[in-house]
């Protein structure tokens, strides 16, 4: 199991990175919790968050067999690796430390702007935003897509 005191990131892809269509999943442990997030990344710079489930570290035991909760996500950790079983999605893979096709924020931020987007099927979600933009922080580029949102919409 985990132990230290810092923050972890295991990160891994389901798909090509060559052809629009794959998943990242990245899962950050640190000395309380296991948070698994998992994102559709379809096309440059498009990214939709599927999953974000945070797990106490504590607990992650007793979440792998626990049927009552129907739970179909199945965690193994490491020191070098996690093992991730993701039913839904159909993952069956360890995660390990290597790069992403973008950092964390970045594509939280994203998804954020995809989801709200769907409020209009005439507003892109790159519409929401500017480059510049995206290196606010999560709260303030949150405000920034809602206020874009309602600009382009009345």
């Amino acid at each position: 199991m985990h132990s230290g005191s810092a923050q972890e990131m295991f990160t891994g892809k389901k798909g090509s990175r060559l052809f629009p269509g794959h998943w990242h999943s990245v899962i950050i442990v640190n000395d309380e919790h296991v948070h698994y997030q998992l994102f559709n990344h379809w096309y440059s710079r498009a990214y939709a968050q599927l999953r974000d489930t945070i797990i106490p570290l504590n607990e992650v035991v007793s979440f792998n067999k626990d049927k009552s909760t129907k739970s179909t996500i199945m965690l193994s950790i490491s020191k070098k690796k996690i093992r991730l079983i993701d039913d839904v999605y159909g993952i069956k893979h360890s995660l390990k430390r290597k790069k992403l096709c973008a950092d964390l924020d970045t594509m939280r931020k994203i998804s954020f702007a995809y989801e709200y987007s769907k409020k209009n099927e005439n507003v892109h979600f790159q519409e929401l935003y500017t480059q510049a933009e995206l290196e606010l922080g999560e709260e303030e580029f949150k405000i920034v897509v809602q206020r874009n949102f309602q600009n382009k919409t009345q």
